[in-house]
């Protein structure tokens, strides 16, 4: 396996590997909370390997990176009915992972759809500028169809999921943010992960 597919099996590994679900005080509440009122942020900041640094919103619960790959990740609450949390995860590798069409690709494979299309075909797709990076970000749903880990062909079956991301590029490459889980608190969440991108300074 070359390095740069080495690089795409072991991203989809990181996002598909979620943990079991860890129960939360705050869930319920959080699901109460009005997504267009922004929340404070959070002192926090990370700076990816390309030189981009984000800020956090408040509610969302750092977690130590799993792998060498993740520059950062967080856990973000679940709303009530749903059965796991979501999660979030900056990643930024030297030399990038795959063309952006590359990664759309990819991550509309982890997708089925209940009426057979293919998942390309219904991605939701944005592109445009923030402080002079671009940004190319995705909205997709459907039932999440990951491998559990590359090449184990052993896939997740998770009905009523979504996923949004971006790739976001710079002088020093790109970097990918991604955010999966559970549809309704993925929708949940959605303010706030646009105001995570829009926050990103070079």
């Amino acid at each position: 396996m070359n390095r740069s597919a080495a690089l795409l099996a072991a991203l989809t590994c990181a996002c598909a590997c979620t943990d079991a679900p860890v129960p939360h005080a705050r869930s319920k509440a959080l699901g109460n909370r009005d997504p267009s009122t922004p929340p404070p942020a959070q002192t926090v900041t990370i700076r990816a390997a390309n030189e981009l640094k984000f800020t956090a919103p408040s509610g969302w619960i750092e977690e130590p990176p799993s792998s060498s790959m993740r520059k950062a990740q967080y856990r973000l609450p679940r709303v009530e009915g749903d059965s796991e949390d979501a999660r979030l995860v900056v990643y930024s590798f030297p030399g990038g992972a795959g063309s952006v069409e590359d990664n759309l690709e990819r991550w509309a494979s982890e997708f089925e759809q209940p009426d057979g299309r293919n998942s390309r075909q219904v991605m939701q797709r944005r592109t445009y500028h923030v402080n002079s990076l671009g940004v190319e970000e995705i909205a997709l749903s459907g039932t999440f169809v990951a491998e559990t880990r590359p090449g184990s062909g052993e896939r997740v079956h998770k009905p009523n999921f979504a996923v949004r991301a971006a790739i976001i590029s710079g002088d020093h490459g790109p970097t990918y943010v991604k955010l999966t889980g559970p549809a309704r608190t993925v929708e949940q969440w959605q303010a706030d992960f646009r105001r995570f991108i829009a926050g990103v300074q070079p």
